[in-house]
């Protein structure tokens, strides 16, 4: 019989580990700017990591702090109910009515969100990890980003919507992390099995760090 709780923390350590390629530590202090149902960041939090964590559709959300307010440790959570994006104050973001994801730029049902920038999700702190999945939004927010912002940064970890991205943002946002980050990992990105010559997923970091 399989363990309905362990198959749980399977999902959650693929999540984090692997995708991700981080590995929380008890006292670090993470970043999740898009956490959708919350698995990066309930993972990282449930082993001893403090985070403070971004979710704008407001269903999702609910959903997130609802299961996030059962767990013993969710005072180790900050929960917001904003976009995160280079513009402040409020914007238009489109809801996929398939998925229930968001992006600013996909169609969908248009709402108006709360938005916060990049410079006030870090305030003035330094961050272990940073994990940036915002549905095509990654460019503006990260090439909007000061140095000194990018280098209180540990270690990013970012998906690329390269439906949404045009290959020229998409090589000058990899330049531009290159420029900053020592150490920069990419995966490669695949249609039916062949690679498109661009990346699904970016991690840097201030270390050495060996992906999985």
């Amino acid at each position: 019989m399989t363990c309905p709780d362990c198959e749980r923390n399977r999902h959650m350590f693929d999540i984090v580990v692997n995708e991700q390629r981080y590995t929380p530590k008890f006292g670090d202090r993470v970043l999740d700017l898009g956490a959708w149902y919350g698995h990066f960041t309930f993972y990282c939090a449930s082993r001893g990591t403090i985070v403070k964590a971004y979710e704008p559709l407001p269903e999702v959300f609910a959903d997130f702090a609802h299961n996030l307010s059962k767990q013993p440790w969710a005072q180790n959570v900050t929960a917001i109910n904003k976009a995160i994006s280079s513009h402040d104050h409020r914007r238009e973001l489109f809801v996929d009515p398939n998925d229930r994801a968001s992006s600013f730029f996909r169609p969908g049902r248009p709402i108006i969100v709360d938005v916060e920038t990049l410079s006030e999700a870090l305030e003035d702190k330094t961050w272990q990890c940073v994990k940036v999945d915002i549905e095509g939004a990654e460019y503006e927010l990260l090439m909007h980003a000061s140095g000194e912002e990018l280098n209180r940064i540990s270690y990013l970890t970012v998906e690329l919507h390269n439906d949404v991205l045009m290959e020229e943002q998409h090589d000058a946002l990899i330049r531009r992390m290159s420029a900053v980050f020592e150490y920069i990992f990419t995966e490669s990105e695949k249609y039916n099995g062949e690679p498109t010559g661009r990346f699904s997923k970016l991690f840097c970091s201030h270390k050495v760090r060996i992906p999985l």
